[in-house]
């Protein structure tokens, strides 16, 4: 007999299939009126979005492109590490959304055609989550006032 534990700390390091920003309405919207920035070999696309009833408030889409890694062996390495790179550091970010109430649709493309160790895609998903929430933080403040 196997005795399964849930922890409730545990469950916040799930990637979870509402947390994938999915449909072709979402992502052209996006895409269309989104803000941009880059770090490092990672192209930023964000956008707050006002009408989002869901649990969750971060949905994330991930790209790498064909044009810049040719085997998809390597795209999907890269976008594994990346979504481990975001699972594992992703909840100073959902208590900021959290905390002001906000909803965010994001999207991570790679644009380097060398692959990525974890560790640097770590790092700069660090970087690319404060990042983040300062860019929502300065949007939120500027719609205040």
């Amino acid at each position: 007999m196997y005795i399964l534990f849930y922890y409730d700390n545990m469950a916040r390091y799930l990637f979870k299939k509402k947390e994938k920003l999915t449909g072709k309405k979402n992502i052209d919207q996006l895409f269309q009126t989104g803000h941009f920035f880059k770090i490092d070999s990672f192209k930023i696309i964000w956008q707050v979005v006002e009408n989002c009833i869901s649990e969750n408030n971060s949905r994330l889409l991930i790209s790498v492109p064909k044009k810049t890694i040719k085997k998809s062996v390597n795209r999907n390495l890269i976008k594994r590490r990346i979504r481990e790179a975001y699972r594992t550091n992703k909840i100073s970010h959902l208590n900021f959304l959290k905390e002001n109430n906000i909803s965010v649709h994001w999207g991570v493309i790679y644009l380097s055609t060398e692959i990525p160790s974890f560790r640097e895609i770590k790092k700069n998903m660090i970087l690319i989550l404060h990042r983040l929430d300062k860019e929502i933080g300065h949007k939120i403040t500027n719609i205040i006032n």
